[in-house]
């Protein structure tokens, strides 16, 4: 039976890169806009279940206002930006800056820490001690 599902995948897999909706600007388009529909809506059903299970009491209000004025409107947000393709631009933006965060912090992380001792290897390290 397995054999036969990988053979099915696999058929359904040459089929899909002959029709090439994978890289169909459209297809992503839509699969975006799909996608962050589905993780917004998911994750308050689940967020609702999780309550539901974990309380005695019904689910706080908190919850439904969270989602009501920062996830739904984020969600309402983002189908404009991948319908106009604007989405490319903000991703290409977002990768440079996380390639300069990764870099600096790769460069903070090999640089040298500078010796804060004294010169004088002889010099005590009390703060008490006189000097004569």
């Amino acid at each position: 039976l397995s054999y036969v599902l990988i053979i099915d995948l696999r058929r359904i897999l040459n089929l899909l890169t002959n029709i090439n909706l994978i890289n169909d600007p459209q297809t992503v388009k839509v699969s975006l806009m799909i996608g962050t529909q589905l993780a917004s809506w998911y994750s308050l059903i689940l967020a609702t279940i999780y309550f539901s299970w974990m309380s005695d009491g019904p689910v706080p209000a908190l919850v439904f206002e969270i989602f009501a004025l920062v996830v739904i409107p984020i969600n309402s947000l983002l189908n404009p930006i991948f319908y106009s393709g604007l989405y490319k631009k903000l991703t290409g933006l977002m990768w440079r800056l996380w390639r300069n965060y990764v870099r600096k912090l790769f460069q903070s992380a090999v640089e040298p820490i500078p010796n804060t001792e004294a010169a004088d290897p002889n010099a005590s390290t009390d703060p008490n001690a006189s000097t004569d």
